[in-house]
């Protein structure tokens, strides 16, 4: 019993290092004026972009994920995932490098910069992967049905935007907001 608690201590204790180490600059960014700030927020001004975090369930567990990703004007894109698949340990950050907006959908692909789990590692996933999601914004309000964002696929290294399958989605707890 002794070890189980230990090593779920110690697995949390990781989750919260790296959780942080993504979002270090966040207690920095507060303590700035708005003319200071170089973040999504500012980014995204008259920019196409897509924000959203939450909880979903996958394979009977929560995931937790959150990303943001701007479209300059020019077609420049930065953004960030963080996911967190519970079901079988695994936690992912991903930089986002493309977006592509139809509706009210947004696919968006970037490259693997940190993953943790054995069993990402099992199944050949790797730092420098590319990956593509994809997510649904369906409206704000309690008559809204549920935003839903799709499984993180993995692919060859050319993985783009340019094509939104209609795959099945994952109903969201939480917001995700598109701008056009």
């Amino acid at each position: 019993m002794r070890s189980f608690l230990f090593k779920n201590a110690c697995l949390s204790l990781l989750l919260m290092l790296f959780l942080g180490s993504c979002t270090k600059n966040i207690a920095d960014s507060a303590n700035t004026t708005a003319a200071d700030r170089t973040g999504t927020e500012q980014l995204s001004n008259g920019n196409q972009s897509v924000t959203g975090g939450g909880v979903t369930e996958e394979l009977g567990k929560l995931s937790t994920f959150t990303f943001n990703a701007v479209k300059k004007a020019d077609g420049s894109v930065t953004g960030q995932l963080v996911y967190q698949i519970r079901a079988v340990g695994v936690n992912i950050k991903l930089v986002i490098d493309c977006i592509n907006i139809v509706g009210n959908r947004a696919r968006m692909t970037g490259n693997v910069t940190h993953i943790f789990g054995q069993e990402a590692t099992q199944a050949g996933f790797a730092v420098g992967d590319r990956a593509t999601f994809i997510v649904e914004d369906n409206g704000e309000g309690h008559d809204a049905a549920p935003d839903e964002i799709s499984d993180l696929f993995f692919g060859d290294p050319n993985l783009d935007c340019d094509f939104i399958p209609d795959i099945t989605y994952l109903p969201v707890t939480g917001n995700i907001t598109i701008h056009h």
